[in-house]
């Protein structure tokens, strides 16, 4: 039923953020470029969402009666600025079902073969956010002496004064449905984002060559589907970014194809409120399009109007975008050349816990990971249109200069050795959307151009999103692997988390006995177990333990109830007494 649910909320907001963003490309006169409302609708209608969802937050949280009346309102107002421009709408909806299947294939394998995904990542953070957020506006503020460790990630946040509108639609979402957990539809909303950018991605290949809708709706499969830093960040919980990402490559289509420059703006503002870690990135993508004549007004006009939609977000952002861009998270993976490549353009799933290359074979990986290349470079050599490929080409070339720097011009910030891992691996996912728009569009004018090739061009899409497809299925039992070991379950993990969220009798509760190998399983019960005070040894805790008052990080007092590692899921008390979780 959880995959199902999935799909059916997927399903509903893609059409809902696609209503919407058509009728923002009605206010701004682009129905005269049908394709441009054709594949930009959803991730304008989700730019919307997330400006909408940033002022919610702030001012009122998410009670369900306030986020039901304001996303009534939304739809209906986008509905009388279409008025009699609706129908064409209609009649498109089923090019929306491949974006649907294809936009969240990695969580959703991991729903159909294990009934849910591994949260012991940064998911933790925003599904605490999402929760609070139900009874909570952003702006009241969470103090220190505080005896529930989850919300130390609302203060973080608040103190920190970091990005939230990922947080604040995730919530919003939650609210809309009715859900007490975040997590049921944290599944859909990453699709959402995956599902968006593919959309826009099929948009940015047809500013660049007029092709039938079938083709580019393939080519927009290819960042669901493959393994790069866009899927990996999808299932490991990076929400911020999967939402950033997919924006950034909006904003720089819509003004390189001048379509529109107020959904471009809309969407470059919302990457400051979602994930401004990636804009210095956008920036200069857009600035490249100062260079064309034709393109310039466009570029200004995004610039100017994206600066302008986000200016509540600027005093924050200049407190907190240092301190994100420093940040380094995740353990010391070496990460060569070929690997970011690969990582890139989706034939390597990643340098951490998942690192699997997509053919199996590294060599064989490799082998066609530079045939794909060579055979774009061939069609785009073939391209006219130029000047719609220099932002992602400007972006590109920015991003592997940084990636130079990282590998050979700083230290590692775990052994000392030269390189960075960590900001290498952010540069090649950064470059993921921008690559991938590249590659489409050579794949592309060679479809165009040259139709003899195309059953070598089909067998070779086929193959590589095949191989894909396949891979995530693969992937979906090591990703879960470590909530399966610590739980003691091979499936259906959540089911008992939640039963001892409902049914756990009323007391303060003293996790016991967790070392550094069960830390993540210590912060997720803090998630699971909200609703009571919660005392534990918090001192080697690098990711709780900085924000919490100094008496709540060692030595706890007496509780009423124990959690240990061996038996996670049974609360006893001190004496020696357990209280087991009801099976359902």
């Amino acid at each position: 039923m959880w995959l199902a649910g999935s799909v059916l909320l997927l399903s509903v907001l893609l059409l809902a953020c696609s209503f919407t963003g058509r009728a923002v490309f009605a206010i701004s006169r682009s129905f005269r470029r049908p394709a441009a409302a054709l594949w930009f609708s959803p991730v304008t209608g989700l730019a919307v969402w997330i400006h909408a969802a940033t002022l919610l937050g702030w001012t009122a949280g998410f009670p369900r009666p306030a986020s039901t009346a304001s996303m009534a309102l939304l739809l209906a107002v986008s509905a009388w600025l279409l008025r009699r421009d609706w129908r064409p709408l209609f009649r498109q909806f089923w090019l929306l079902a491949p974006a649907t299947l294809a936009g969240g294939f990695g969580l959703f394998c991991c729903l159909l073969r294990f009934q849910g995904f591994n949260p012991f990542n940064d998911a933790f953070t925003y599904l605490v956010h999402a929760r609070w957020l139900q009874h909570h506006a952003f702006a009241e503020a969470v103090t220190r002496d505080l005896l529930q460790p989850a919300l130390s990630q609302v203060f973080l946040y608040q103190a920190g004064h970091h990005r939230m509108g990922a947080s604040f639609l995730l919530a919003w979402i939650q609210s809309l449905c009715g859900s007490e957990w975040p997590h049921e539809v944290l599944p859909g909303v990453v699709a959402l984002t995956l599902a968006c950018g593919g959309l826009a991605l099929s948009g940015a290949v047809s500013c660049a060559t007029p092709l039938r809708r079938r083709f580019l709706l393939v080519l927009g499969l290819l960042p669901g589907l493959t393994l790069s830093g866009i899927t990996f960040g999808s299932v490991h919980g990076f929400l911020p970014q999967c939402f950033g990402l997919a924006f950034g490559l909006a904003a720089m289509a819509l003004a390189a194809g001048r379509q529109a420059w107020l959904p471009a703006a809309l969407c470059f503002s919302a990457q400051v409120y979602s994930y401004p870690e990636a804009l210095p990135f956008t920036a200069i993508g857009l600035l490249a399009l100062l260079l064309p004549r034709a393109a310039r007004p466009t570029a200004l006009r995004t610039l100017a109007a994206g600066v302008l939609f986000a200016a509540p977000e600027w005093p924050r952002l200049a407190h907190s975008l240092a301190y994100q861009v420093s940040a380094v998270a995740g353990v010391n993976s070496p990460f060569s050349a070929h690997e970011a490549l690969e990582h890139a353009t989706g034939f390597n799933a990643g340098p951490w816990q998942d690192r699997m290359s997509l053919f199996l074979q590294p060599h064989l990986n490799l082998l066609l990971c530079i045939v794909v290349l060579s055979v774009s470079a061939w069609g785009l050599s073939r391209a006219r249109r130029r000047a719609v490929l220099l932002p992602f080409a400007a972006t590109l070339a920015v991003l592997l200069l940084a990636w130079t720097w990282f590998r050979f011009g700083t230290r590692n910030p775990w052994d000392g050795t030269l390189g960075d891992p960590w900001r290498q691996a952010r540069a090649a996912t950064y470059a993921a959307y921008p690559a991938f728009v590249l590659l489409a569009c050579g794949l592309a004018l060679l479809w165009r151009g040259k139709p003899r090739l195309r059953p070598a061009l089909g067998i070779l899409l086929a193959v590589w999103l095949g191989m894909g497809a396949l891979q995530h299925y693969r992937l979906a039992e090591p990703r879960l692997l470590t909530m399966q070991l610590e739980l003691s379950c091979t499936t259906d993990c959540w089911q008992p988390l939640t039963t001892l969220q409902d049914t756990a009798p009323p007391g303060s509760v003293q996790l016991q006995g967790f070392d550094e190998e069960h830390l993540k399983l210590r912060r997720f019960l803090t998630y699971i177990l909200m609703d009571h005070p919660i005392a534990a040894d918090w001192s080697q805790d690098d990711y709780l333990g900085p924000n919490l008052p100094h008496t709540q990080k060692a030595a706890p007092g007496p509780a009423d109830w124990l959690l240990t590692p061996e038996r996670p899921l049974h609360l006893q008390t001190p004496m020696g007494q357990s209280f087991a979780v009801p099976k359902q």
